[in-house]
């Protein structure tokens, strides 16, 4: 069986550990598993660690409620490991074939990036408060002052698709933008609730709550996503949400290299909630990165080896390639002439190959090579022999 699909298998906490054979599940006990057992990694890789006074065997399912699957082409998936995914992502495929499933989990990486990268037209993105108005007309206008400025501190993107049935959102998370911004790595690495941007994204959250509450609002959210410190905002907004509305319909949340949570931040996001929500269900999936022929420790890798639990999440590594570019150089005559380069990955000196918001294109790129379908090069039929004619 493929390593995607040993490490992708979910179970959950009162049943038993993955052993690495899909028909072979081991009761959970005070031993210690093999790494191999929990999640083997590739050389240079991150190792989860969970630090507390919790039993080794709890430790070792805290470890396992997370999913570090090497993530090679979907295409490839088994129907089990397709199966975990579109759990992770809340999609329902009941009555759905294979293929069918596949297409839905492809259809919530497609979406996302698309609204990562349309994020600055005005013709997808609500940003005005006019937009909002149209958008939310169950608000009013203190509602939509708060909401924009929300928006604006968390630096949230909002995306609505006016031709979709239902009239389906998209909400965006952005990382590090601002030296206010920075103040939330201290809180969060002291154990603190954090800043600004978290209060204004549970600002946003009880906001949303009161739209998708409206019984007459056509608004449903379709998709949640979160880029580096957007990432740990992406998932306090959905605690923060789900704690206070019963959702009808689940969004998809799809973060990139993110940020974890520390539990003060777990323990804000749903205080002054009435629904219980649990942060070590299969609740989303995280995209890292990294390049075989210099690993390096991202954002995630790092928060994980001080002990933040990124419980709950399906962690998709994605392995970079070089990349060829065409550019144009100055030739012998003076004229412009096309050159074709190599570029290598480059990591950033701290966070790996984060993906930061400016950079995106290295997440288009090691996406794209997942999801696309890799198809057989065409062999010409074989010529049959001729029939020897009876003047030859």
């Amino acid at each position: 069986m493929s390593k995607m699909n040993t490490f992708l298998k979910y179970v959950p906490a009162t049943q038993a550990l993955h052993t690495g054979n899909d028909d072979d599940l081991s009761p959970v006990s005070e031993t210690p598993a093999s790494p191999t057992a929990i999640g083997a990694q590739r050389p240079g890789g991150n190792t989860p660690v969970v630090s507390g006074s919790a039993s080794r065997a709890q430790q070792l399912l805290q470890q396992y409620r997370h999913h570090k699957v090497l993530a090679d082409n979907i295409h490839t998936w088994a129907e089990k490991s397709i199966d975990r995914l579109a759990e992770a992502f809340g999609l329902s495929t009941d009555g759905m074939d294979l293929n069918e499933k596949k297409a839905a989990s492809i259809d919530v990486f497609q979406k996302v990036t698309r609204h990562i990268i349309d994020a600055d037209d005005s013709d997808y993105t609500s940003k005005t408060a006019a937009q909002l108005r149209e958008y939310f007309p169950a608000l009013d206008e203190k509602d939509i002052a708060e909401l924009q400025q929300a928006m604006h501190t968390a630096h949230i993107k909002i995306g609505v698709d006016q031709m979709g049935f239902g009239q389906p959102m998209a909400i965006c998370f952005g990382g590090t933008q601002t030296f206010s911004d920075l103040l939330e790595i201290p809180w969060t690495a002291a154990g603190m609730q954090g800043g600004a941007v978290f209060d204004a994204t549970l600002k946003a959250a009880e906001i949303f709550a009161k739209v998708l509450n409206d019984p007459d609002s056509s608004s449903r959210l379709d998709t949640v996503s979160g880029i580096s410190m957007g990432g740990a905002t992406a998932q306090f907004f959905m605690a923060a949400l789900e704690s206070r509305v019963a959702l009808k319909h689940k969004p998809a949340m799809l973060l990139f290299d993110p940020q974890l949570l520390n539990k003060a931040q777990k323990d804000e996001a749903i205080k002054g909630g009435t629904l219980g929500y649990d942060f070590e269900k299969l609740r989303g999936v995280a995209l890292t990165m990294d390049y075989d022929k210099n690993p390096q420790t991202n954002l995630m890798g790092h928060m994980k080896q001080r002990g933040y639990s990124p419980a709950g999440l399906v962690e998709l590594e994605m392995l970079l390639k070089p990349r060829g570019e065409m550019e144009m150089v100055m030739g012998e005559d003076g004229q412009p002439t096309p050159s074709f380069k190599i570029t290598e990955p480059n990591p950033s000196p701290l966070l790996g190959y984060h993906g930061k918001q400016e950079d995106f294109v290295q997440f288009v790129d090691a996406l794209d090579d997942f999801l696309r379908e890799k198809r057989l090069p065409e062999t010409a039929p074989k010529t049959p022999p001729s029939t020897p004619r009876a003047d030859d």
